[in-house]
């Protein structure tokens, strides 16, 4: 054989085996990263991902900027400390419930491989449920975020503010059944010294100083677990509420409309007493409006009975995806939605509207 040929082979082979040797430690140090657990990133200083779902404390609103926020100051103790960098997947909505939370969740959770998730929720929840429905909605979404990313850790915080024992218990009691990590922020707060009024900026949201007990408390915990190696379990318990397995559909057209009209996704009505009627099956139901600065208010009646009364004001436009009621019967229900006409003390000098989307029920029920 030519020995030019031969040189050529011998690079080939020379090459082809470099890139192998390569390709197979690279392959080695991706799989040795997916192993590892939120701690173990952590405590090695490699990058690591993390949902927040949650309401407005979730958010970080209080915060001037958006380095002030719990979580920008966790992760800057986190980075400065172990040289761990993180990527933060938010999906957070002011005023949002657990059921909020849920419909959020299975919408806009991230193809990503999620290494925490922080669940924030409690303070809206005890406005519009008891603590029995909150219990179903926070377990529920618990099982939601396991089920999607098993070997995620999860940390379920008790907001500053909230005050109702049941709904901080209840917290409490599902993270200890599902193994996830729970930080009480009332004692970091207790514990300060530091009157509530200089912690927060309306006395629910804490102002900068506020998010730094939060941030300073994670940071303890999270070394804590770090050095300790937590294990995360990823089998998935029984639930503790029967139901929890459902996904909800949106039945987006009505039975009966009288002064709603069409535009886009949305019907909308500024006339009072204009009605919007659906049938449904199921024993729970919510309901997709949008939100903006001239939102009237609606009563809400289930099968001729009163359920709620909903204003559809908001300081800036944005979607929501609201909770009305369960604890139903699974059989056929009919829900009527109708405008007052009336808006807020905000909305004066302008004609209040309501616009609605969609309900929101269980999937999977038979008819």
């Amino acid at each position: 054989m030519n020995r030019k040929y031969l040189s050529v082979i011998l690079v080939f082979f020379m090459v082809s085996g470099i890139i192998f040797y390569i390709n197979g430690i690279t392959k080695a140090k991706g799989d040795e990263l997916k192993g590892k657990n939120i701690y173990q990133k952590i405590q090695s200083g490699q990058k690591y991902q993390y949902i927040i779902v949650g309401d407005s404390i979730g958010r970080g609103s209080g915060a001037r900027v958006p380095a002030q926020t719990w979580f920008a100051q966790w992760e800057n103790q986190i980075y400065h400390h172990y040289h761990a960098s993180a990527i933060h997947y938010p999906i957070v909505q002011s005023g949002a419930t657990a059921f909020e939370g849920i419909v959020k969740f299975q919408k806009e959770k991230p193809n990503a491989d999620i290494d925490l998730a922080f669940i924030v929720f409690g303070e809206n929840d005890r406005k519009y449920m008891t603590a029995r429905q909150f219990s179903f909605y926070y377990e529920k979404l618990i099982r939601d975020i396991k089920k999607t990313y098993p070997k995620a850790e999860i940390v379920t915080i008790t907001e500053s503010c909230l005050q109702y024992p049941k709904f901080a218990d209840t917290i409490k009691m599902l993270s200890e059944q599902y193994q996830a990590t729970n930080v009480d922020m009332r004692e970091p707060f207790r514990l300060s010294g530091i009157p509530v009024e200089n912690l927060t900026r309306d006395m629910v949201h804490p102002n900068p100083e506020g998010y730094r007990l939060y941030a300073d408390e994670l940071f303890k915990v999270f070394t804590s677990k770090a050095v300790s190696q937590k294990i995360i379990p990823k089998t998935m318990v029984a639930p503790m509420s029967s139901g929890t397995e459902i996904s909800y559909n949106y039945i987006n057209k009505p039975v009966l409309r009288k002064e709603f009209y069409r535009r886009g996704a949305y019907y909308i009505s500024s006339k009072k007493d204009g009605r919007l009627e659906y049938d449904f099956y199921g024993n729970s139901v919510g309901v997709t409006v949008f939100r903006h600065a001239k939102g009237g208010r609606m009563n809400v009646y289930i099968d001729g009975k009163y359920s709620a009364s909903i204003s559809t004001w908001w300081p800036f436009g944005r979607e929501r995806h609201l909770f009305i009621a369960s604890n139903l019967d699974s059989s056929k229900h009919r829900i009527e939605f109708i405008n007052t006409g009336a808006g807020t003390h905000l909305t004066s000098g302008s004609k209040p509207t309501v616009r609605i989307s969609s309900i929101i029920v269980p999937s999977g029920i038979k008819h």
